[in-house]
């Protein structure tokens, strides 16, 4: 599954893909010089054998009220006006990615 500027149509079933599955915050990789943000989760809370990437961010924030540090993905939105992708869970977090033009997201099995 891949989503990017020409393909934002398939955000809608990248969601469907990724909703109420699990991810730890420890677990979130970012790799500055590679701009690339990786986030893995899976059906339970304890494995994450799947991995949400985004290429093309430059900067990324995470507002966690809870702390617990294992959530649930609610969903993923796409501003292309701000250019901003956000992550938002079910138990209250949101992960919010600074990205560039050619952005993509993709899914994929570890």
């Amino acid at each position: 599954m891949e989503v990017n500027i020409e393909k934002i149509n398939n955000l809608p079933k990248l969601n469907s893909e990724i909703h109420d599955m699990w991810f730890s915050v420890d677990q979130i990789v970012f790799n500055e010089s590679k701009h690339e943000f990786v986030l893995f989760f899976g059906a339970t809370q304890e494995l994450f054998d799947q991995y949400l990437k985004v290429k093309g961010v430059s900067t990324f924030n995470i507002k966690d009220t809870e702390k617990i540090g294992t959530y649930d993905i609610n969903y993923l939105s796409v501003d292309l006006q701000t250019s901003t992708i956000s992550i938002s869970g079910c138990i209250p977090i949101t992960i919010t990615l600074k990205v560039s033009e050619d952005f993509v997201i993709s899914t994929s099995s570890v």
